[in-house]
Order: C-alpha cells, then sequence, then structure tokens
C-alpha cells in the first residue's frame, strides 16, 4: 500500500506543496500525475524533484474548487508508455472565511423546522402557511400536517445530535440482584 502525501484537507485560496516519493519508479523517465474529482475537477502532473516528484496546487487552483469531500487518485505513466493506477485517498476542501460574509452552520432539517414553525404561527395568525427550502415550495393548510412535520423534524434533530441515544433520548435501565 502506497502512502500519498497530498494533505488530507485544504482551505480554498491556499497554495499547497507536497513531494511524493515512489521507490519502485523512476521520476526522471516516468511521469506521476494527480486526478483530483468531486464537485470540481483538477488534473496536476508531478514534476521531477530527486529521488520523486513535487505536487503544487495554485492558490487561484484551490480556490476554483468547491467546498467538499473529493477522491484522488494518483497515476504513474512508465517512460509514458504503461499507464498504472496506484490508488485514491480523499481531500477535504474547506471553505475561506475570509471571503465569506454570511455562512450556514445549520443542518438542512434544522432549517426546515424553523421554516415549519414559522408556518404553524402563520396558520395560527389565520393565515396560510407556505414555506421554501432551496428549490422546494411547500404549502400547507392543516395545522395538524404541519405540527406532524414539526415533530417528525425536531425527532430527527435530536437522533442526529445524540446518536447513541434510542430515539433521541436518554434510557436508563435499573438492574436487580
Amino acid at each position: 500500500m502506497i502512502n500519498f502525501n497530498i494533505p488530507t484537507t485544504i482551505t480554498q485560496g491556499d497554495r499547497v506543496t507536497w513531494k511524493q516519493i515512489l521507490p519502485d519508479y523512476n521520476p526522471v523517465i516516468d511521469t506521476l500525475s494527480c486526478f483530483i474529482r468531486g464537485a470540481t475537477a483538477l488534473d496536476l502532473t508531478g514534476t521531477p524533484l530527486g529521488e520523486g516528484w513535487e505536487f503544487e496546487i495554485e492558490s487561484t487552483q484551490s480556490q476554483a474548487l468547491a467546498v467538499g469531500t473529493y477522491c484522488v487518485q494518483f497515476v504513474i505513466y512508465e517512460a509514458s508508455v504503461n499507464r498504472q493506477a496506484l490508488g485514491t485517498t480523499k481531500l477535504v476542501v474547506c471553505a475561506d472565511f475570509e471571503d465569506l460574509t454570511t455562512f450556514e452552520t445549520r443542518s438542512f432539517d434544522e432549517i426546515e423546522l424553523e421554516a415549519v414553525t414559522k408556518a404553524i404561527a402563520a396558520v395560527v395568525s389565520g393565515g396560510t402557511a407556505e414555506y421554501r427550502i432551496g428549490d422546494r415550495m411547500v404549502r400547507y393548510q392543516d395545522l395538524a400536517v404541519l405540527t406532524e412535520r414539526q415533530l417528525y423534524l425536531r425527532n430527527r434533530i435530536n437522533k442526529s445530535k445524540n446518536p447513541q441515544s434510542i430515539g433521541g433520548r436518554n434510557v436508563g435501565v435499573r438492574f436487580r440482584n
């Protein structure tokens, strides 16, 4: 198994360099390429340096990568003829907070729960309940359906925050001798 030296996490806008050494290959005659795939794609070719290859992601290239998890594959071209995939690893691209004016830290369920709660308030005050989440528009006129959705979302949020507990609640067990 090959240990890839690419960082596991980078931030948009950062310049990143690393050296990859592969003892079974010769940097003078072999070419090592790195393919980064995810929401966007980036292809890199290593520059021979001593007994390995040096890779660089320039700041403009990392800025162009969307935030998220990427799959990285290294491929060696022996004497520019024989192609062999050496393996894959993961890379996480994080947002550059310097360029962000707003940043949503809530989960999708938490955002929807807030919208449902506002819709319930609209129904109680005599209006029609409707809310938009992303490109989805939801319109309710029944308070019971909204309340059921609110309870469902609260349970999902509690389960995600407390995965060890059953049903989102702590369970106490008493044993007797």
